[in-house]
Parts: structure tokens; sequence; C-alpha cells
């Protein structure tokens, strides 16, 4: 089950119902049961692994922190669940890919947030930066919280935790979820998944075309991932305002960052910041005895994006996007150090937004396409037939899926809702999060939802078309 289908709204709204009739301690009985509810309809054995998992955590937490000196379970839990990950991720990438219930289940524990949580959480307690949960229930309920637990944002427990006890939502809240859900179907339905259907039609392993027409879908597909991901964000966000749990932003206005570093700051920023702090400080820091302090620097961004790419599964493709990410960001910093030395520091290195984001929309295409022979034929296109010999049959036809008028037209539409959003993007949020209802913006959302909306493949979440 997604966040688009009618099932889910249905009990969403059914819950704020209870919930606001509810006595706040019964309230979080009532998400642990719309949460289990959720994840048994769309995977019945995905309950089963989740709750046992979350036992096994919950309880050798308590006795990591009982035992501080206790190095080996706390090590057994990390690699656990680090293999539930691997696990998961390869039986869904290899293994079962005609099987959709075990797909479910292997794409929900595979990908699934709540497992980088059980880590984070291992290793706050370890390093007693939190103390271990004693009530069961409230830690099972901050794992299988139902709108961040597939698709993000990445929760920590001790951000939820002081939320779920007093589970309390205003009415301002409630205004400011329904802007925000309103503002993240429509980036999803009226302009990612539309664009997405161009790409798909370029990016075909049958077709073959110009440099020109791939490199317009590597930059359409950046524009269906960032949209598409980050509408699914803000309903997440928006549903669980709902409830008084605010979640973690999960962008920042990426598209307009000037270079590497201020990007992935921006994108996807509550994994960004989880990588940060659990994989790139601790490997830097074990890194900082060697001899050279830009090799462990440069080491430790290059293999934190590579476990980024194994996150996203063990697909070849995955792990090479994450490498190649790696590799841009260490040429950023040795760029950036070397120009702070020299005596032409006045622009400061400062790469420009469109230049971000070709670089960003390459690598992006790398985590598109599966096979690598298909990747090396565009880099050839782009490099040695850049321009199309037909611009009909070979540029403007497979941007508009066939090239019909209704085509062009439902196409054009997207775009021009694009840029009009890339232009007042910030503004625009502050509007999605005020805590007022805006009716002139929601009857303009919905009303392009209801004209321009792309429903045929509302299910097929833009990560989940990659796998």
């Amino acid at each position: 089950m997604t966040e688009l289908s009618i099932t889910y709204f249905f009990i969403v709204f059914c819950s704020i119902v209870a919930f606001n009739y509810l006595k706040p301690q019964l309230r979080p009985y009532l998400l642990l049961l719309i949460s289990l509810t959720l994840i048994t309809i769309t995977n019945w054995i995905g309950t089963v692994f989740v709750f046992t998992n979350t036992i096994i955590v919950f309880k050798g937490a308590q006795i990591i922190e009982r035992s501080s000196k206790n190095n080996s379970l706390y090590v057994l839990l990390i690699c656990f669940n680090i293999a539930s990950i691997i696990f998961f991720n390869t039986a869904r990438d290899y293994y079962f890919k005609s099987d959709s219930f075990l797909i479910q289940l292997f794409t929900m524990v595979g990908s699934s947030y709540f497992i980088l949580q059980h880590i984070a959480y291992i290793i706050d307690v370890k390093h007693k930066t939190i103390n271990a949960e004693t009530n069961f229930l409230m830690y099972f309920l901050s794992v299988v919280y139902f709108p961040k637990l597939v698709n993000g944002p990445v929760a920590r427990y001790q951000e939820l935790k002081p939320q779920m006890i007093r589970l309390h939502g205003t009415r301002g809240q409630l205004y400011s979820g329904v802007n925000r859900i309103s503002w993240g179907l429509f980036k999803l339905l009226v302009i990612g998944l539309p664009i997405g259907l161009s790409v798909d039609s370029i990016f075909h392993p049958s077709e073959n075309y110009a440099g020109l027409t791939y490199l317009t879908a590597c930059f359409l597909f950046t524009l269906q991932l960032y949209f598409s991901f980050s509408g699914v964000s803000d309903i997440a966000i928006g549903v669980s305002r709902f409830y008084g749990v605010e979640l973690r932003e999960n962008f920042f206005l990426p598209l307009r960052s000037k270079n590497m570093q201020e990007f992935w700051k921006n994108w996807h920023h509550s994994l960004t910041s989880y990588l940060s702090d659990y994989v790139f400080k601790p490997l830097y820091k074990k890194l900082s005895s060697l001899p050279n302090k830009k090799l462990s620097i440069n080491l430790s961004i290059l293999v934190t994006f590579t476990v980024m790419g194994l996150w996203n599964g063990m697909k070849p493709h995955f792990i090479a996007s994450g490498f190649v990410f790696g590799v841009l960001n260490v040429l950023y910093n040795l760029k950036k150090k070397s120009s702070a030395n020299s005596l032409t520091q006045k622009n400061n290195f400062s790469l420009k937004p469109f230049l971000i984001f070709f670089l960003i929309s390459l690598g992006l295409m790398i985590f598109r396409i599966e096979s690598f022979q298909q990747i090396f034929k565009i880099y050839t296109s782009i490099l040695t037939q850049f321009i199309p010999t037909t611009w009909a049959s070979g540029f403007f036809a497979p941007l508009a899926v066939g090239g019909t008028l209704s085509e062009y037209f439902n196409l054009t539409s997207s775009l021009i809702m694009c840029a009009f959003v890339l232009i007042f993007e910030k503004k625009l949020n502050e509007i999605s999060n005020s805590e007022k209802i805006n009716i002139l913006l929601i009857l303009l959302l919905w009303t392009s939802i209801a004209l321009l909306g792309q429903f045929n493949s509302a299910n097929n979440f833009v990560y989940m078309q990659t796998q």
C-alpha cells in the first residue's frame, strides 16, 4: 500500500477522527494499531519481521546499556541489521523479481527506514547519547509509525519519543497538514509522474536516440526524482502533523545549490545527515591517524557515498552511482581546498546551480539505468552523436511519449508547472507550511491534480521503478 491509495487515505481519515475523540493516554495505542494494520495489509510477513527485529534491538540495547563493556553484543546487533538490509535487497534485486508478494516484503525491509532507526538507536545507546527505552510499546510505535515507515523521512528515536509521549495535534497543525499533503500530491501527480513517462519512453532499452535526447532525459529524470520524492516526503510530513508529530524536513531547495557539498546537505537531508553522523564521522575519526589528513577525509567521503548506493540496492548500478557521487564530492573537496589557498579566492569556487544540476543529472542516470551497456551507449551518444537527425521523431515525439497532440499538451503543462514551481518554490513552501488554510492555493492545486494528474502510475514510486 502506498500513500496514494484510497485505502490509505480512508484509514488516515478514520484515524484522525478517532484520534481527536480519544483520551491522550490512549492515542499511542491507536497509532500503533493503525501502523500495524497498514503494514499487515501491505505484507503480513513484514509485520512479523518488524516485530521480531524490534524485540531483539529493544532487549539488546538494554543489555548494552547495563554492560557497557559488552562490545560483542553491540557488534552483533549492528551486523544483524546491516545483514538484513543486504539480504533483503539482494533477494529483491536478483532472486524474486516475479513474486510480487515477496517483492513487497523485501522492498519494505531492505529499503525501509526502520532498520536505519534501529542502527542509530543501538549506536546512541552504546555511546550514552540516549538512555535505552524501558517501554516496549513506545519504542515499537516509534519504529512502525506509519507516515515515515516506507518512504521516510529518516527518523531518530530521540526526535520522536518526546512528541509521542504527548500526542496532541493542534488546529494549526491540522491545517498545515492539509496544505502540505495537497502540495505533495500536486508535485507528485502533476509534475513528477507525468515527467517520468517521458523518461521511461527515452530510456527504454530497445530505443536509440541522439545525445541531446538522452541528455534531456537525464535532466528530466532529476526533476522527476526530485518532485516525486519531495512530494512523497511532503505527504508523510503532512499526515504526521495530524497527530502532532513533526518529522524532519527532507529537501531544502537542492536544485538551487551552488556546489556539491551544498547539494547533498539539501537533498534527502534526513538520510544524508544520518550517513554523516553514523558513517562519515566515525570513519573519519578512525582514519584520522593516517599521516595525510586529505586522504582520510576524502576516503571517508568516498566510502559514505558508496554506502548510500548500497542502501538503495545491491545491483551494480546502484553501487556505481553512489561511488560516482563520492568521486564528485572528493573532487569538489580537493578543488575547494586548493582554491582556498590560492590568490584568486574571491569566487570561493562556488559552482553555479546549472553546472551542479548537469553533473547530478549525469550521475543519477547511472542510478536510473540498470544496464552498464546502455549507460555506455548513452554516454557515447552524448559525446559522438549529439544532434538528432530528425527532430520530430528523434527528439519531440519520444519526449511526448508518442507525439500525439494530447501528449504534447500534457508534457508542456507539466514542464510549465515545473518551471513555475522552481521559480517560486521558496514562497510556495512557506505557504504549504502555513497553519492557515489557503483556500485559493488549495483550489488551484486540486484543480490541477484533477485535470493534469497522472494516476495510472501513481502507485509506482520512482525509487521502486528503478528496482
